[in-house]
């Protein structure tokens, strides 16, 4: 990729060989650093594909904090429409640019993160329902199917058998009877 970049653009592949080598001694995992050179070197070969005037015009996102924000802006809308980046990969590729803007010492990008969708619980299915209450059962019984001892849910007077010693007599059992009573 670092060639590609060169054949466009020298001086973007300057910076990206800088920044590779910055990156073999940050202390990041190998692979963070794989991934933030291959998001990094995807972002400057867009950069460098874009029309010259384009770049003109809008600044040097470089030196230009504005620039930048544009630049990153205009890349994150790219990767959206051109429908190759799911929101989690946008996010992770504005992290890996972000990171290459603070090497430079322009800092950060203003840019909107995507937001995740919200992954909902997912359900029991019938049999597993039923093997959780068939266990649920079991624990809270003996052998037979009697129940050892009072419910622990067991909120009541002292008769009932509650080890809560705290029940006044005048308070009355609110649990359901045990199987079998």
């Amino acid at each position: 990729m670092s060639a590609y970049i060169r054949a466009l653009d020298e001086a973007l592949a300057d910076r990206f060989e800088a920044y590779r080598a910055h990156l073999a001694a940050a202390p990041l995992a190998a692979h963070t650093r794989r991934t933030y050179a291959g998001r990094v070197a995807g972002y400057l070969a867009w950069l460098a594909e874009l029309d010259p005037l384009t770049r003109r015009r809008q600044g040097d996102p470089f030196t230009d904090g504005h620039a930048r924000d544009y630049t990153v802006r205009d890349y994150r809308t790219h990767l959206l429409s051109a429908g190759r980046a799911k929101p989690a990969s946008v996010n992770l590729t504005l992290a890996a640019v972000d990171h290459f803007y603070r090497f430079t010492g322009l800092g950060p990008a203003n840019t909107r993160r995507e937001q995740l969708p919200q992954a909902a619980p997912r359900a029991l299915d019938a049999d597993q329902t039923r093997r959780l209450l068939r266990a649920a059962e079991r624990t809270a019984t003996g052998p037979g199917g009697v129940q050892d001892g009072p419910s622990p849910a067991c909120c009541c007077s002292p008769g009932c058998g509650s080890p809560n010693s705290s029940h006044s007599t005048s308070t009355t059992c609110r649990s359901p009877p045990a199987k079998g009573s």
